[in-house]
């Protein structure tokens, strides 16, 4: 499964503030506040800042102050002490908001927008370098702590992008973007943890996906059902998805350490998808996979017989079959007699080279040929042609002992005739399927 993973891509526009203009004509300034505003005009900065620090130290209580030395300091691209400054403007002066944020966006456009042009180039480490120094100046904006998780991320750094976009989320519970970054991040890092088998950590970022997707205080992830979960996510793939592969690490836990109790939440959960969706074929499979894995190979037989109602051309659904019935160690006569019916056709359908030709057969005639050269004994295919027709495909296999299986399939009635050497051996049934399969 991919994710769409989003770049937060905002153009800051820069501002221009007019330096030598005072905020509101005051003719009280000290004279050091006077005096950086002069070195600012002249854009002598370092000047500027030696006589706003001095005014700042004068009268801290000032946000005339605190302001002109922000801005000092951000044309020094001394920009974390700006940010301090800026945002202890608007503390000490709230009438000085609306001029601050207008500096503030200003002074981190060309460090954001100069991020954006190096992540196109996939400059990940310079990107980042820039993104801080925009952080600095205006710690609460999104869309920074966006781009950061996704520069971490492509860096392979994940605890660190799961972090910023965590904090971009907590800025903006509502944004998105930030949240389907998180999504992603999280769904790969499951992925790697499942692939290293460490499925309780895997398990771990699962929830989390699921709890992001789903975005429901009312639901804890972590004690809700299956069931519960299935009905959250039906009719929502992805949400289904991220269900799905948290059941597959189940699975893949309980069959690698033969644990029951986490192959019974595997069951439950494949069961709950395949409820809620009765179309999903892989969560079936799975369903009886689980079951299978579980011990209890008699619905499991169960499940699998539903699977060759709708695809009995699988080979594998034939072979889970036969291993349900060797693994039950049933020592019944009808048990014994499916193993071998079950293990002959899928032996037979893992290979075209099996198939017959059609020219083989088709013709009764030399069908019946064929059949009389062949087998010492082929009563019992004579009554299947008398009562059936002929099959519409036909596939041969012979066992290690030499004994030849020939099946004949009635896709058409729902019906697998398994000869052994000629005699008939067994019937398998599945729905009947549409005309002209292959």
């Amino acid at each position: 499964m991919r994710y769409r993973v989003f770049f937060a891509w905002i153009i800051v526009p820069a501002l221009v503030l007019a330096a030598g203009v005072s905020l509101d004509g005051c003719s009280k300034a000290s004279q050091p506040y006077q005096s950086g505003r002069l070195y600012f005009s002249q854009k002598l900065f370092d000047k500027a800042a030696e006589q706003f620090e001095m005014a700042v130290r004068e009268d801290p209580e000032n946000g005339k102050n605190h302001f002109e030395l922000a801005k000092t300091y951000a044309e020094l691209d001394r920009n974390e002490e700006a940010g301090i400054e800026f945002k202890t403007a608007v503390e000490k002066d709230p009438t000085l908001s609306e001029d601050v944020r207008d500096a503030i966006q200003h002074y981190r456009a060309d460090h954001f927008n100069s991020a954006l042009s190096l992540m196109k180039d996939k400059a990940w480490g310079d990107a980042i370098a820039q993104l801080q120094e925009s952080i600095y100046l205006d710690p609460d904006e999104p869309n920074q702590y966006i781009n950061m998780g996704y520069c971490y991320s492509e860096l392979g750094e994940t605890d660190l992008a799961v972090s910023y976009y965590e904090k971009a989320m907590q800025l903006s519970p509502e944004d998105e973007k930030a949240r389907t970054n998180l999504i992603a991040t999280f769904v790969s890092q499951a992925a790697d943890f499942r692939e290293q088998k460490e499925y309780d950590q895997a398990i771990r970022f699962y929830r989390k996906v699921l709890e992001l997707h789903l975005d429901d205080p009312s639901i804890d992830i972590a004690e809700a059902s299956p069931k519960t979960l299935a009905e959250k996510t039906k009719g929502d793939d992805a949400g289904t998805g991220y269900l799905f592969d948290m059941g597959l690490t189940y699975l893949d836990k309980g069959e690698s350490k033969n644990d029951k109790e986490t192959l019974k939440t595997a069951t439950d959960i494949f069961k709950a998808v395949f409820e809620v969706n009765p179309a999903d074929d892989d969560a079936l499979y799975n369903y009886g996979y689980a079951t299978m894995l579980g011990g209890d190979y008699a619905r499991a037989i169960e499940i699998f017989g539903q699977l060759l109602d709708r695809r009995p051309r699988e080979a594998s659904y034939y072979m889970l079959m036969a291993t349900c019935y060797v693994k039950s160690g049933s020592t019944e006569e009808e048990a014994k007699t499916n193993i071998v019916l079950y293990f002959a056709i899928a032996n037979s359908l893992q290979s075209d080279q099996n198939r017959l030709k059609k020219s083989d057969y088709r013709d009764s005639g030399k069908h019946e040929s064929r059949l009389k050269d062949k087998y010492r004994s082929w009563s019992d295919m004579k009554k299947a042609l008398d009562s059936s027709g002929t099959p519409e495909d036909i596939y041969v296999y012979t066992d290690e002992s030499g004994h030849e299986f020939e099946t004949w399939f009635y896709w058409t009635m729902g019906e697998a005739v398994v000869f052994n050497d000629g005699a008939e051996y067994g019937r398998v049934r599945f729905a009947p399927q549409e005309s002209g399969m292959r």
